[in-house]
């Protein structure tokens, strides 16, 4: 294999085996890109993944932002640095058991299942979108489901709600202006600040709800989970159909999901008021 330089130079030079030298130079780059990343350097600009992998810095920064805009890296617009984008979950679900967040939630939605014989599920969040997890559906014929893999943009969605809710509202509104939250116009100074104050609303009970807003049918309500240092990880979620949802479930869900959520928000190191 010839050594490569400048911009058409690959990332996989060095490499022994003659099945990665038949690996095409494209998709090498993409998995060097990414294995530049680890628990130890969480977050990378361009220029020290260029200096990482030895290849020019522009098509370094050409690969990040097409990894950026299909979820696989997220970029921090205060640093300029990229870190790992959640949408690599989507292709990883047999490892999933292996996250933190859900291999401690889990057992907690298996137990809400038998006790509303409703979905039950847990969605990350990064930036605004809450990208599915896990999920157990419900045992009943009839059934709202959110299968693992799923991405939610719209307001109409109550873990949408709860990403825009627990953080801080400079962020939150960035992201209604910027037009990323489907069912909002960003442009509207009424509708923004309309959704401002149903913000303040959720953060005070602590939970959202879709009650019939994204479907006539569907209802669900969520509520955050926090990690140790008080950053805003995931939603807990229970969702039904709208038409068994009787003013006594709705209490006994809400109930449910509160509990459950500050009980895997207690277990991944976070304290109220101290993180």
């Amino acid at each position: 294999m010839v050594a490569q330089t400048g911009e058409d130079a690959g990332f996989g030079e060095g490499v022994e085996s003659d099945d990665a030298r038949r690996v095409p130079s494209s998709l090498s780059n993409v998995f060097a890109i990414l294995r530049c990343f680890s628990v130890d350097r969480p977050e990378l600009g361009v220029t020290d993944v260029a200096r990482m992998t030895g290849v020019h810095k522009s098509t370094v920064s050409r690969m990040m932002t097409s990894l950026q805009r299909l979820g696989y890296l997220h970029r921090d617009a205060a640093t300029d640095k990229y870190r790992l984008g959640v949408s690599l979950l989507t292709l990883v679900a047999p490892l999933l058991s292996n996250i933190d967040v859900r291999r401690i939630a889990h057992p907690l939605l298996q137990d809400e299942v038998a006790r509303t014989h409703e979905t039950a599920a847990i969605a990350v969040i990064e930036d605004v979108d809450p990208i599915v997890i896990d999920q157990i559906p419900s045992p009943k014929l009839v059934r709202h489901t959110q299968e693992v893999g799923t991405r939610y943009r719209g307001w109409s969605s109550a873990s949408v709600k709860v990403s825009l809710a627990f953080r801080p509202w400079g962020e939150a509104e960035r992201a209604l202006r910027s037009g990323c939250v489907e069912g909002v116009d960003g442009g509207d100074g009424e509708a923004v600040a309309r959704v401002r104050a149903e913000l303040a609303s959720i953060r005070k009970a602590g939970f959202a709800v879709n009650d019939g807003e994204s479907d006539p049918c569907e209802f669900s309500l969520a509520a955050p989970v926090f990690g140790a240092d008080g950053t805003l990880l995931a939603a807990l979620i229970i969702a039904a159909p709208k038409s068994r949802v009787t003013p006594a479930v709705f209490d006994e869900i809400r109930d449910i999901v509160l509990h459950d959520a500050r009980l895997v928000s207690r277990q991944l190191g976070y304290v109220a008021g101290i993180a």
